[in-house]
């Protein structure tokens, strides 16, 4: 099977993925086929979930051994006739799509998504492995398939029990958290990753106000807004939904204005990657050039007298407190994962987060200058 994630050439880092490397899917495909060809395999099934367009290069430069890709990712209704009224999906292609090569051809089939069609398809080889023809066209299944008895008396069981937690009640809060963090603070942002922060009190030592001195989180890993009222166990979760741990680690601070510039280095500056934090303050301008939009950044210190700002200092090194998804460089923080050291697992995040909203409610969390950004962009 190849699979991933690709628009326009780019390699788009969605999810943590520790030491797994990503190799083209077309060479990897040509690899692959000649090996099992080599192997006396001669009828050779490609399942793939790249997208339709990929598989359109796999088709035609994947090499003269494979004989259909069996596709997905793109959600594509290939379909050779009208589909049903009531069909969510609209055919893109007859199916099978045929590529021609150039002494042969490959099929690549694909029914949509969320199991409203069947695909099937029939074909016919020659003994030697050859494709002669074909056969089939997806089966629009809509409401009225049997639903199965065990999977039923399964959900039966489980479901009162999902809903039960679901529904508990972890705090309130007497404000709209919110999740719109692309061009600036938000205070959802802002209230994540002083959980983060909380949660790596208890470590500080003595004469110190707390054991990190900031955190930085990803605006990806805020998806939904939290609204006034009782916040239940769903609504948290729904709002950080990927359980990922929160780690601390050391950072030198030339590498932390790396990861800061980053954060606003789209082209033009869009707030793809804008990052929310705390302990730490930072003014962006973002009509300089990219590499050049971050003024100033100045961090809270942890053994002071009294806490207080004081500029970053890029020889310094700093504890950071984040997720280990950009920890381990996802979002290409590569700064991060490629410089970081003595890195120690804090906790989970939705663990840190409930324990912080049951010690903060009601909450009334606001904005309070954490990140600035002149000519902004906008969401």
């Amino acid at each position: 099977m190849v699979g991933g994630y690709r628009e326009l050439g780019i390699k788009k880092v969605l999810a943590t993925t520790g030491k797994l490397l990503f190799t083209d899917e077309v060479e990897v495909v040509r690899h692959e086929a000649e090996k099992l060809n080599e192997q006396g395999i001669d009828i050779i099934v490609v399942l793939s979930h790249c997208g339709i367009e990929i598989d359109r290069e796999i088709a035609l430069h994947g090499g003269p051994y494979i004989d259909i890709i069996v596709g997905g990712h793109s959600h594509t209704l290939l379909y050779n006739e009208d589909p049903p009224a009531n069909s969510a999906f609209v055919p893109q292609g007859p199916y099978p799509v045929v590529v021609e090569q150039e002494t042969r051809q490959v099929l690549i089939v694909q029914a949509a998504a969320h199991t409203q069609y069947l695909g099937e398809i029939k074909l016919f080889f020659d003994d030697a492995g050859n494709l002669l023809e074909w056969a089939g066209n997806p089966h629009y299944l809509g409401n009225e398939v049997a639903q199965a008895p065990d999977v039923l008396e399964k959900l039966a069981y489980y479901l009162p029990q999902v809903d039960e937690l679901a529904r508990q009640e972890v705090g309130s809060s007497m404000v709209h958290l919110d999740s719109s963090c692309a061009c600036g603070e938000c205070n959802l942002g802002s209230f994540i990753c002083d959980a983060f922060m909380h949660a790596a009190l208890p470590l500080a030592q003595e004469g110190t106000w707390n054991y990190a001195h900031f955190c930085v989180i990803n605006r990806g890993a805020i998806r939904v807004d939290i609204e006034p009222g009782t916040i239940t166990f769903e609504s948290m979760l729904l709002s950080t939904p990927f359980e990922n741990n929160v780690e601390v680690f050391q950072l030198r601070g030339d590498h932390i204005m790396e990861m800061l510039e980053f954060s606003v280095a789209n082209e033009p500056y869009n707030g793809a990657r804008m990052l929310q934090v705390s302990g730490i303050q930072t003014v962006f301008d973002g009509s300089r050039p990219k590499g050049n939009r971050l003024v100033s950044a100045i961090v809270r210190c942890v053994d002071c007298d009294v806490p207080r700002y004081e500029n970053l200092v890029p020889g310094n090194y700093y504890r950071v407190i984040t997720s280990d998804f950009i920890g381990a460089g996802g979002g290409n923080f590569t700064m991060i994962s490629e410089n970081r050291f003595d890195v120690e697992v804090i906790g989970v995040d939705y663990d840190v987060i409930q324990d912080y909203i049951q010690h903060q409610s009601p909450i009334f969390k606001d904005l309070d200058g954490r990140v600035e950004i002149s000519n902004p962009c906008s969401d």
